[in-house]
């Protein structure tokens, strides 16, 4: 279907609350932007007054679909490392979901360890944000027990029995909220869910969008159409491939450059011997013969000239990494190999907390428990607020810790042999220069406290040497 046929298709199905002058300047409106944004694309990549098609030229899509997308998460490493590493280093550690002044025990708290424990909602969280950053969305669809029609709203009270994380091919809608005076204008109303191998006996239309967890993330035009992670990089993804792939192909082509054979010109070869010199030949290059016999004849092997891609494929690396927002080495999964830089790490902690914070915990934690609540489906915490609190990336990051530990311990080191103790208490030095948690302080007992048994120098030199029997 055209343009301008799905143009005056759509015009037949009225929407309620407009009149036929809006709806012809909303209709008039979207036709205008989809046919600027299709002369767009033709002219991407087009260059020297339209001489020069670098996309022709580099065998680039000028638009990209899902299945461009879901392929490359599929079938290409650096492609599924893009899409997989903020989500990864984001739900690596779950975060907790607590009453802003928590009880000792409260029936949300008992809620939220359930859905915890029954349902292991943070990896489903986790898949659905992994999901999303495919296509331009993804959701949770929430399984409950109202005995309601999926078109129905869900009945309040109702028991969460299953989630099921979606991606864009999964779901799609239709009508959206017109009604400008609601909070969901511009929402979708109902969703159609359709099965593929990543999901389970799927295949509804009209579910109700109070069943539905939406997501996406890097919206711009609006909350609903996100930008897929492969997209901005997506060109130099392919590069990578190619580079790699005519590595692959000039390493098979230059480690063996043939084999020439020289035939001496006073030699007689009748029919038989000329089947059995190719027959020699053809075994040789394509099988395992490894000798070559034969009269009248001298073999000689081309020397192999290969290049190394590496250069190339870093130049790659590097605008990925700038368009993913990820440090190289972080991309490449070097950090595993325990050889990130501190620097690299500091960026890549403070990344993936700012994300944490900005997008996890107002776009997929709090919609998903905000539903929850709305619906009386876990009860409602004390005040209606609740916090999601995420563990501290320095802490749980191994090369962060083990150079905090060396530096707290060589800062020891001094503060026991300066006699700085003196002049500052053990308990004060461990606050604010080794500055430990609260929790860490209240164990330091009064003896650890006791700056006089902590630093003395008679028992200094004893201890150093047992038969010093000098007095001090």
């Amino acid at each position: 279907m055209t343009a301008r046929n799905s143009k005056t298709s759509a015009r037949t199905n009225k929407s309620p609350g407009f009149s036929e002058k809006q709806i012809d300047m909303m209709y008039n409106a979207a036709y205008d932007y989809f046919m600027e944004r299709s002369n767009a694309m033709r002219q991407i990549g087009v260059y020297m007054g339209g001489k020069r098609d670098l996309y022709a030229a580099m065998g680039y899509k000028p638009v990209l679909t899902w299945d461009d997308y879901y392929n490359f998460y599929e079938r290409n490493g650096v492609g599924t490392r893009i899409i997989n590493a903020y989500p990864d280093a984001c739900w690596r550690y779950s975060p907790q979901v607590v009453e802003v002044k928590p009880n000792k025990s409260s029936q949300f708290a008992d809620d939220v360890a359930d859905l915890e424990d029954r349902l292991s909602i943070w990896f489903y969280l986790q898949k659905a944000d992994t999901l999303s950053r495919i296509g331009e969305w993804g959701g949770l669809y929430l399984g409950f027990d109202d005995g309601k029609s999926l078109d129905q709203p869900v009945k309040k009270g109702s028991k969460l029995l299953f989630v099921q994380a979606l991606h864009q091919n999964n779901m799609k809608w239709g009508e959206t909220e017109t009604d400008i005076t609601k909070s969901r204008y511009g929402q979708p109303k109902y969703y159609t869910l359709t099965p593929d191998a990543s999901t389970t006996n799927l295949g509804v239309g009209n579910v109700h969008w109070t069943r539905i967890i939406h997501i996406a993330e890097k919206c711009l035009g609006n909350n609903i159409v996100g930008t897929p992670a492969l997209r901005p990089v997506f060109n130099n993804v392919q590069n990578l491939e190619m580079i790699t792939g005519a590595a692959t192909e000039g390493y098979y082509r230059g480690g063996f450059n043939g084999l020439i054979a020289e035939i001496d010109k006073d030699a007689e070869f009748d029919e038989e011997a000329k089947a059995k010199f190719k027959e020699d030949m053809q075994g040789f290059i394509n099988g395992f013969q490894k000798v070559l016999a034969g009269r009248g004849a001298k073999y000689v092997f081309p020397q192999a000239s290969l290049a190394l891609p590496t250069a190339f494929a870093e130049v790659q690396y590097d605008v990925i990494a700038a368009g993913t927002e990820t440090p190289k080495r972080i991309l490449k999964g070097s950090e595993e190999a325990k050889v990130a830089s501190v620097q690299d790490s500091d960026h890549w902690n403070n990344a993936v907390d700012a994300r944490r914070k900005k997008y996890c915990t107002p776009m997929i934690v709090r919609r998903l428990f905000d539903r929850l609540i709305a619906y009386e489906i876990i009860a409602t915490p004390k005040n209606n607020r609740y916090n999601v609190n995420w563990p501290d990336m320095e802490s749980s990051d191994e090369l962060r810790t083990s150079e905090v530990a060396l530096n707290r311990s060589k800062a020891m080191q001094s503060y026991l042999s300066s006699g700085a103790q003196k002049n500052m208490s053990f308990k004060v030095f461990c606050q604010y220069v080794l500055m430990l948690p609260p929790e860490a302080l209240a164990q330091i007992t009064d003896d650890d406290i006791n700056s006089t048994s902590l630093y003395d120098k008679k028992t200094a030199i004893k201890q150093a040497n047992p038969r010093q029997t000098a007095k001090v």
